[in-house]
This record gives C-alpha cells, sequence and structure tokens, in this order.
C-alpha cells in the first residue's frame, strides 16, 4: 500500500489523508458556518492547534489568514448564501413566535447549527445574538397585532411573553415607543 500510494502520488499513505483532510477544510472555510476548531475536528484532527500547523504547511496560510483571503476575494459581506440563511432563521423565530420557551439552544438546533456557530453568524451578518433576534421578530409581529387587539397584555401574551411590563421595556427598546404611545399612533394616522 506504501509503495503503490507512494508511486501514484508521490506521498505517503499519513501524508495522502491529512492532504486530503486539509482540501475539506480550506472548502469549508470558504463560508462562515463552523469556526476553525469545529472544521479540525469535522474533518478529523484531534487538535486543533496541530491543524492549524498542518493547514499552514499545505497552504502557505494559517486558517483564519485563509479564510480572510478567500472571503475578500468573494465579497462575502452581503453573500445569497448569508441571506439565505438570515431569511431561514428569521422564518424559523416566525414559526415558533408564540412559544415562551424558544431559546438560542432550540434556534440552534432548528437550525441545524451549534450555538456558537449560530450566535457568530448573526453577530456578523446583522449584528444581533440570536436571543436579540428572536426578541426583536416577536416586537416586530406584536405590532401587526396592534391592528386587530387593543388589550397589550393580550399581544404581550401572543407573541410569548410572560410579563407584559417586559414586553413594553422590550417594545421601547426595539423601536423607540412604548406599546401605549405606538398604539395611540396608529390609531391617530394624522400624529404619523
Amino acid at each position: 500500500l506504501f509503495r503503490k500510494i507512494n508511486k501514484l502520488t508521490g506521498q505517503t499513505p499519513r501524508e495522502l489523508i491529512s492532504s486530503s483532510r486539509i482540501n475539506m477544510a480550506m472548502q469549508m472555510l470558504t463560508n462562515n458556518m463552523y469556526n476553525i476548531s469545529e472544521i479540525a475536528y469535522k474533518v478529523g484532527f484531534n487538535d486543533p492547534k496541530y491543524f492549524s500547523r498542518c493547514f499552514k504547511n499545505q497552504s502557505g496560510l494559517n486558517p483564519k489568514k485563509y479564510r480572510e483571503s478567500i472571503l475578500k476575494k468573494r465579497g462575502q459581506e452581503g453573500s445569497d448564501a448569508d441571506m439565505n440563511f438570515l431569511s431561514k432563521a428569521i422564518a424559523q423565530v416566525e414559526k415558533k413566535v408564540m412559544e415562551p420557551n424558544y431559546d438560542n439552544k432550540q434556534f440552534a438546533t432548528d437550525l441545524c447549527v451549534s450555538k456558537s456557530s449560530l450566535y457568530r453568524k448573526l453577530k456578523d451578518d446583522i449584528g444581533l445574538s440570536p436571543c436579540e433576534l428572536i426578541r426583536s421578530v416577536k416586537i416586530n409581529h406584536s405590532t401587526k397585532l396592534f391592528e386587530k387587539h387593543s388589550n397589550i397584555q393580550d399581544i404581550a401574551y401572543a407573541v410569548g411573553f410572560y410579563d407584559s411590563k417586559y414586553f413594553s421595556r422590550c417594545f421601547k427598546k426595539e423601536l423607540g415607543l412604548t406599546p401605549t404611545e405606538y398604539k395611540l399612533l396608529i390609531s391617530k394616522p394624522d400624529l404619523r
């Protein structure tokens, strides 16, 4: 096996396996879905530091610099993949908008990513943590309910808040108005 692989590839079996793993890692580094340690484990390395050394030996750059160079080339900041992920994330929260116990752990599970990857991805893309995004979607959904309902406590419960006072604080933080002020504003169009 050693002689045959060496004859065909010019590498030892160990070098060939390591090279294949590094090539897989290079593909995974082209997006921000996983951090470098997660990629190291996913491609079969038990030690992220050893992975970084092997990666640098093969590509000439450490994994972080390699990722940065790829993302600069692609203009990753506003890519379709990021927008698709964000749309999927918001749609997932909207499905669960009425659940008061919906948290970032369940959110990450629903999106099939780790909590740390979800946090990093959302912070990089929109500057919000998963909890902040959940709260923001719930508050924005509540604004639609003001046209049908007048009771603020009912609206708070409808978007998954147990406490209407906490709902009011979050609402004001998100929109700059209390729910009462918002209700008054939409009921009198001439105040807009």
